[in-house]
This record gives structure tokens, C-alpha cells and sequence, in this order.
């Protein structure tokens, strides 16, 4: 069995040895390759040593790609490499690494895939976050669908510094390589359980004679674009091999992209959109395979792409309304993507008796599906597929613009023009959004508005859906007798602006609150763009996570540091919050909203006495790159996982969107807007 070799820079030794490089010595570079052209490939990056200021070439001790202005694409190994202890810099577009050319930009973080595995090299994949926007073009990565690009046998390039021999004779310029496709199964031949099908890809000639080497390691294994003529698309990085380069039998290792794509999404501006459907029913526990409900502790996964009217590629994230319901004990549900590790976080709260629901941003994991996990007892799931979020490789989908909270309608009331009396059984009323709390009148596909229903005489349930169209045989929010249970809601709009709601049984009051709305699929009608996070907790009173320490007492606020903190960038202008509320006092409600201005006439989540509950928020950032959070009545603890991010968003403040600027901390005009998190833009 040959012995896994990661591919860093090494200085060679006595024979079949090898050492640490030497920061004073040249470093031996790619084997049976030619030099590239001069500025051929732009996305290509040199690691350099951070304490190393006398050259390039003696610095550098691994590759990367810019995937990203300021992203790079690595391998783990390097991040973790001796040469890497006292800082990493990043050169762009360099070639002779001898001259002073390209731009050497600092890297202010490192984030390493969480299930790396240093021995194994498994998931050997990094992201590195520059100081400065590279002056360069990203190369554009292999994702789920682009399979038939890399089938075995194609012809694929890896470039980079390392290695021309081993031991070799030093080459100061980038070097490229031709090596084709081994497949998995053959791989898995030579290579034993050391090859992990699904996360690593090999290339290599049987023959021997060309590889990537020493030196090498975290840059591009690349193949022709099939989407783009002329361009190339990454498909591998540059990881392990056996000890010696080029050898027959024996094909370079590389990290598979697309495999590690759902993580290396998250930290990626992109250009993705919401794509709202008409609500699909996924999974129904008290139904499917026999009626078994969720045990503790056991992870379900769940198919979310290619099913339903789910695309199969084109998919970053999915947006669900999960509903947990039979609980035997007090517990919660946990959603994230399949293939990383379970988050802190929750999605949703239950006790025994309750039917709860939250809306859920879930980033499309392994084999495009994600994970369910009940914490305590049994409960049965429900998941319904309300849209999902595109990988921006395309123009579908509809942009995001986001709002302080603003009331749309209220039937204790009349407030937005709908009936001043109870929703009854089985009736359903219409509302006009378009042209209301912030809507435009023209241009708006879809309401992102906070659902909240109160006073119940039954238990019931309240469905949101485009005014006109046929009923979905699903619910967006459940609640019982007297209960007050808000969900966060994503409604497409119908022709003329309207959406419709619908009570099951009794009577209850319907409270709507706009949180942001959806343009036009395939317009910038309301720009903003999605990525993806896993769940990070960013504020929990109960232990002093996020600076504040104690219950949240009745009328007061507390600020929240939301930039900068759980993968949101520092230039975020709104997030995505899954807010949890725990042990209160007494029935209250919360207001999520911009620091430095006024809570606005709206709440987010309602809670009771001694309950449990969560909502999911989308907020601006206000003063300091901070949310504030205002507690109603009582006392209560309160628990905040970032789920998202928007960059460059505004709120609209002219009196003919209907939002005044007494609500609005800072009054601006709609802009772009790029989102980061687990499942919002």
C-alpha cells in the first residue's frame, strides 16, 4: 500500500525521504509538465509564508484558487502545515516567483472543513479570507450536475509550483500538467480504503510520468467548462499522493469539489435567488414507513433535490416549513445539511401536546439532502418544500428586499382591509400586499411576512398561499386552543398582488407582519443574492453567549452583534435569526429590529408562560453591525442562531410604500443585496 504523502511544499532528502522546507532553500517544483503562459490561469494563487519577505519563491509552500475577490480555495493540510504557524499570505497573479510580480494580500482568517481528517485527508478543503479584493477573475467550481465533466478518462490540468521531479531541480515559474480521470472504482484498487469515493477524485496516467508533486498542494485540478467555452472549471484540489510523484499505477489525490461544495458555499457572495413553489409534502412521519415517529437522537436524512419539484442541480438551499407534532416529551428538531456536524442550534421547540412549526432555511447537503435530528423522546415530522434558493448559475428566481417589520393586516381590527371579526372554519380571507407595508405595486413575486395567529376557540391550523390558486394541502402554522404561535411565511403573490389565508377549524384572529418581499423571477426587481451557512449561536442569556448575561426583563432591549460573527461578513446589511424564547415569566412577545432605531408596531415571536418557542427573522443591521431584541412583559431568557446575511440592502422609506420613516432607523433606497447564511438572502 503506498504511503499518503500530502502534497506541501518539502525539500527532498536522502533518497525516498523527506524534510520540512527550509525557508532559505529553493524549492524543488511539477512533474513532466511544460511552463504556462504568462497570466493563463488568473485564478491561481500562491501560499506564501507570512515571516518570509525576501522572495515569492522562497516563501511559497502551497497553491489555492481565488474563488472569490476575496476567497481563496485551499487544502486543509496546508492551513495546518508547519509553514503556515506564522501567517499566510496569498500571492495574485504571479508566475515568476523570483520577480516582484503580482499582488502578495495578507489572509485575515482560516476556516478549515469541519470533518477534515488528517490522517485519512479526507474533506482536505479550506477557505482563506484576504485582507483586500484580489485583482483577478475566479475560476468557477464543479457543483452537483457537472458530474459528466470529469467522467473517467477525460483529460484534465493541474498547475502550481511544486515538485518537476522528485528529488528534483527547482522551477521558479508556474508549471502545468495534463493528467486524465481515474475512476473511483479503479482508484479504490490501488489505492484501498485510503481512496474515499464521493470526496476524493484521482488523475493520472497508469503510465506514470505526470502529476502534480510536492509543492502543489491546494491548487486546481481543472476541466473545460462545459457551460462556458474557453474557461475553465475546478473540480479537484491538489491533496495526497504516495511517496514519490508520477509513478506508474499510482494517480495523484485530489479533494472533489462538488462533494465539498454545500460547505464551501457558505462563504461565497453569490448570486443566488429564491425560487418559490407551490407547498410540497416531503416527508410525513405519522404516514410514511409505517407511521414511526422520530426517536431521540436518531438522524434522519431527507431527499431535497430532484424530488417534488425540486431541482436535481441549480440548488443551494431549501426553503421548508417544518412542523414537529405527538411529542412524548419536552424536546427539539435540529435541520442542517447532511455530511457536517450537527449544529448547537434548534429550529423548533415542543412539548407534549403542542403542534409547532417554524419555517426553516436548510443549506443543501451530501448527496443533496439534510439531516433531521429530534433531541428527546418521540415526535412525528412534517416537512414542506415552500422553494429554494438557485446557485446563481442561472437568471431563475426572484431577488430579495428586506423591511422593518411592518403590519399588513389584522382581524381584531381591520387593519390592511380585511374583515374586523375571527377567522372561522374553514373560511379564508384575501389580502392586497401589493402596494402595502413596504410592497411595491409593481414588481414583487412572492411576501416574506411574519404569520402569527391568536385567540384561538380550536385547535387549528392557518395556510398561505397566492390568492386564485387551489388550496395546498399543507399548513404554515398549528395552534391550539388560546394559543398565540407566529411562523415566519413565504407566500407568492397572484396577478394582482393578493395572497389568501386559511383557517381549519374554530375561530381565531390573523395577525400578518411584512418582513421583505421577492421580485420578479428572472428580473433585478428587488436584488439580493443567497449563500449559504450551517447554524451558528451568536446570543444565549443563559450562559452569556454574545456578551449578555440574565433574562431579558419586561420593555427592555438588548443589542446583538450580528456582522462579523457565525460566518455573516462584516458588510452584511440584514440576517436571517432563528429566535428562540425560554422560560418566560409571563405571555410576552419579542421585536427583533435595527439597532439605533424605534421597535417597530410589530412582534416576531410570541411565547407564554413557562414556554419554549422559536421564529425565524430577517432583520436590517442597524447601528455597529447590531440587532436589537425587546422583550414585551415578564422576563425571559433568548437564544439567536444566525441562519443568514444580506449585503448592500435598504429599507424603502417613501409614505407610497407605506412605510414611515418612524419605523425605519435610516431611511435608503432599495439596493443589491448578497446574503450569507442558512438560508436566506
Amino acid at each position: 500500500m503506498a504511503a499518503v504523502v500530502a502534497l506541501l511544499s518539502l525539500v527532498a532528502g536522502p533518497a525516498g525521504a523527506l524534510a520540512t522546507d527550509d525557508p532559505g532553500v529553493p524549492t524543488p517544483r511539477i512533474v513532466g509538465g511544460t511552463e504556462a503562459g504568462n497570466g493563463e490561469y488568473p485564478f491561481q494563487v500562491a501560499l506564501l509564508k507570512a515571516g518570509v519577505t525576501d522572495s515569492s519563491f522562497s516563501a511559497q509552500f502551497c497553491g489555492g484558487t481565488l474563488v472569490a475577490p476575496q476567497v481563496v480555495l485551499t487544502a486543509a493540510h496546508c492551513t495546518v502545515a508547519p509553514q503556515a504557524a506564522g501567517g499566510i499570505d496569498v500571492l495574485v497573479g504571479g508566475h515568476d516567483l523570483t520577480t516582484a510580480q503580482g499582488t502578495r494580500i495578507d489572509v485575515t482568517s482560516v476556516v478549515t472543513h469541519p470533518r477534515f481528517d488528517g490522517m485519512l485527508y479526507d474533506n482536505d478543503v479550506a477557505i482563506l479570507h484576504l485582507a483586500e479584493p484580489a485583482p483577478a477573475v475566479p475560476v468557477r467550481l464543479a457543483g452537483i450536475g457537472d458530474e459528466a465533466a470529469w467522467s473517467p478518462g477525460t483529460m484534465a490540468t493541474t498547475v502550481g509550483w511544486g515538485l518537476t521531479s522528485k528529488p528534483g531541480s527547482p522551477s521558479t515559474v508556474l508549471r502545468e500538467v495534463g493528467v486524465p480521470i481515474v475512476s473511483d472504482d479503479a482508484c479504490t484498487q490501488i489505492y484501498g480504503t485510503e481512496m474515499i469515493p464521493g470526496s476524493m477524485v484521482c488523475a493520472g496516467p497508469m503510465a506514470g510520468g505526470q502529476d502534480s508533486c510536492n509543492g502543489d498542494s491546494g491548487g486546481p485540478l481543472l476541466v473545460p467548462d462545459p457551460d462556458d467555452p474557453g474557461s475553465w472549471l475546478q473540480v479537484g484540489i491538489t491533496s495526497w499522493g504516495p511517496e514519490g510523484c508520477a509513478l506508474p499505477l499510482l494517480p495523484g489525490v485530489y479533494a472533489e469539489v462538488s462533494a465539498a461544495r454545500p460547505w464551501i458555499d457558505q462563504f461565497l457572495p453569490s448570486d443566488s435567488r429564491l425560487v418559490s413553489m407551490t407547498p410540497e409534502r416531503l416527508l410525513d412521519t405519522r404516514r410514511d414507513a409505517g407511521g414511526v415517529p422520530l426517536f431521540d437522537g436518531f438522524t434522519r436524512t431527507l431527499d431535497v433535490t430532484g424530488v417534488k419539484g425540486l431541482p436535481l442541480d441549480d440548488i443551494t438551499s431549501v426553503v421548508l416549513n417544518v412542523t414537529m407534532t405527538g411529542a412524548t416529551q419536552p424536546s427539539h428538531l435540529t435541520v442542517w445539511p447532511t455530511g457536517e456536524p450537527k449544529p448547537r442550534s434548534s429550529n423548533l421547540n415542543v412539548v407534549p401536546g403542542q403542534t409547532v412549526a417554524n419555517l426553516v432555511v436548510a443549506r443543501v447537503g451530501a448527496n443533496g439532502t439534510v439531516s433531521l435530528v429530534n433531541k428527546t423522546g418521540s415526535a412525528h415530522v412534517v416537512v414542506d418544500a415552500v422553494g429554494w434558493f438557485t446557485d446563481g448559475r442561472t437568471d431563475e428566481g426572484a431577488r430579495f428586499t428586506g423591511v422593518t417589520p411592518t403590519r399588513l393586516f389584522d382581524t381584531r381590527n381591520g387593519t390592511g382591509g380585511v374583515p374586523d371579526a375571527p377567522l372561522g372554519p374553514v373560511a379564508t380571507i384575501d389580502v392586497d400586499v401589493a402596494g402595502h407595508a413596504g410592497v411595491p405595486v409593481t414588481g414583487a413575486s412572492a411576501v416574506v411576512l411574519s404569520l402569527t395567529g391568536t385567540e384561538a376557540t380550536a385547535a387549528t391550523n392557518l395556510t398561505a398561499w397566492a390568492a386564485g390558486d387551489p388550496r395546498p394541502p399543507t399548513s404554515n402554522l398549528n395552534l391550539g386552543p388560546g394559543g398565540t404561535v407566529p411562523n415566519l411565511v413565504v407566500a407568492q403573490l397572484d396577478a394582482t398582488g393578493r395572497i389568501s389565508v386559511f383557517n381549519r377549524s374554530g375561530e381565531v384572529e390573523v395577525v400578518g407582519d411584512v418582513v421583505g418581499w421577492f421580485g420578479e423571477p428572472d428580473a433585478s426587481t428587488g436584488t439580493s443574492d443567497f449563500t449559504g451557512l450551517t447554524p451558528a449561536r451568536i446570543l444565549d442569556t443563559r450562559s452569556s453567549v454574545g456578551g449578555v448575561e440574565g433574562p431579558v426583563g419586561p420593555g427592555a432591549s438588548i443589542d446583538v452583534a450580528v456582522t462579523g460573527v457565525g460566518g455573516v461578513p462584516a458588510g452584511a446589511d440584514a440576517v436571517v435569526l432563528n429566535v428562540t424564547a425560554v422560560g418566560a415569566t409571563d405571555p410576552s412577545h419579542l421585536t427583533v429590529f435595527p439597532t439605533g432605531g424605534p421597535p417597530p408596531f410589530a412582534s416576531n415571536l410570541n411565547v407564554a408562560a413557562g414556554q419554549t418557542a422559536a421564529n425565524l427573522v430577517i432583520v436590517p443591521v442597524g447601528t455597529g453591525g447590531r440587532v436589537s431584541v425587546r422583550n414585551q412583559s415578564g422576563s425571559i431568557y433568548v437564544v439567536a442562531d444566525d441562519t443568514g446575511g444580506l449585503n448592500g440592502i435598504a429599507n424603502e422609506c417613501d409614505e407610497t410604500n407605506n412605510i414611515h420613516a418612524a419605523s425605519v432607523p435610516a431611511c435608503a433606497t432599495t439596493a443589491v443585496a448578497s446574503t450569507y447564511g442558512a438560508g436566506w438572502p
